[in-house]
């Protein structure tokens, strides 16, 4: 794998050709190798959402005959953290075909990429699945890599946040729980002093009157 050095230097652009580009990364269907332009070797700054946009160009029959026009396609990817929690992927929603030989698409690059500064890595996968879920067609790229540039944070890191949401979930689910057992216990206790009522003070007893309860004289 390159070093990040190595990657920012293939990514210098001279200042007079400075251009808000979008050049397409081209998928080599042969090699199954990804040609990355200069001008695309960097994913974004850490932390970013949705601040970047990939394009990808790759002809439309591939391998053993496989037309990609009808295949789905996921990008799956490894964040610079090398951790398994750093792995995902994003479900292409814009595939189209790009006249009769090539297919075009995209990708939206989440704050999972960018969580941390250094390389990322990912690949292309097509497949095809049956009803079933069963996989009749499957075909990948090789590893590419990209660079997410350091950042500054205010506070925090994306898996302690991670944390804490999901602490917050599970407060919330168990707060909840305990609310509706205490609501039960109340309405059983109701129900039981209406149904079966007893004498209480000043000789009243308790009786049901529009889905509330009040205290009556006995007899």
């Amino acid at each position: 794998m390159p070093s990040v050095d190595e990657l920012l230097d293939a990514a210098e652009v001279a200042e007079a050709t400075l251009t808000e580009t979008n050049d397409k990364i081209e998928i080599d269907a042969d090699t199954r190798t990804m040609i990355i332009p200069n001008t695309e070797r960097i994913f974004g700054v850490m932390s970013d959402e949705k601040g970047e946009r990939k394009y990808f160009r790759c002809k439309r029959f591939v391998g053993n005959g496989i037309d990609l026009s009808k295949l789905s396609l996921r990008i799956i990817f490894q964040n610079a953290s090398g951790l398994d929690t750093g792995r995902d992927k994003y479900i292409v929603t814009d595939l189209a075909t790009d006249g009769e030989d090539y297919v075009t698409f995209s990708w939206e690059l989440s704050r999972k990429v960018t969580a941390y500064k250094g390389i990322i890595s990912f690949i292309v996968c097509a497949i095809e699945t049956k009803s079933d879920g069963t996989i009749t067609n499957e075909w990948n790229t090789t590893l590419a890599n990209g660079i997410v540039l350091e950042g500054l944070e205010a506070d925090g890191t994306q898996e302690q946040e991670q944390v804490a949401k999901d602490y917050y979930n599970q407060l919330e689910a168990e707060l909840l729980r305990v609310a509706n057992e205490q609501k039960t216990e109340i309405k059983n206790i109701v129900k039981n002093k209406v149904d079966k009522p007893s004498v209480n003070d000043n000789n009243k007893i308790p009786r049901a009157k529009d889905g509330d309860v009040e205290w009556v004289e006995e007899g």
